[in-house]
């Protein structure tokens, strides 16, 4: 049985290990569900009961720890997102979608939030710099 918040705190897991579009487009709809820290918070709770390989997820196969727990910057990490020829860097969103329509607001939007969140725990955030800065095209084609 998975719920969202099992969906969020994996898909945190998402983000910092393979961190495509999709990925940090997912985690806003879900921040708006629920917040950075309850999915944050859950993630922790997770991986202090299952690791180890025997719960090894598709997004984790091993079940190691996320590396996570103190250090956020990970999140933050757009370098794989600017890769247009994955599909999973070419959204395109509805004219009712709860995200922002262009990558550059999204990546901000999100960046600005992790950011709050890791202040306001103490916890590190220190992203690597972005390969190449994108125009404001849109997400789409």
């Amino acid at each position: 049985m998975i719920n969202e918040l099992d969906i969020g705190a994996l898909k945190l897991v998402s983000a910092a290990n393979r961190g495509t579009q999709k990925d940090f487009g997912d985690l806003l709809l879900l921040c708006g569900l629920y917040s950075l820290e309850r999915l944050h918070t859950e993630l922790m709770k997770r991986e202090s009961m299952l690791i180890g390989k025997e719960f090894g997820t598709i997004f984790n196969v091993e079940g190691l720890p996320s590396g996570l727990a103190n250090d956020l910057s990970a999140l933050g990490n757009f370098n794989k997102a600017t890769d247009r020829k994955s599909e999973s860097n070419r959204l395109i969103l509805t004219e009712n979608s709860m995200i922002p329509s262009s990558w550059p607001e999204l990546g901000q939007r999100w960046t600005g939030m992790v950011e709050a969140y890791a202040k306001s725990k103490g916890l590190r955030f220190s992203p690597p710099s972005r390969k190449r800065r994108w125009k404001n095209k849109g997400l789409g084609l």
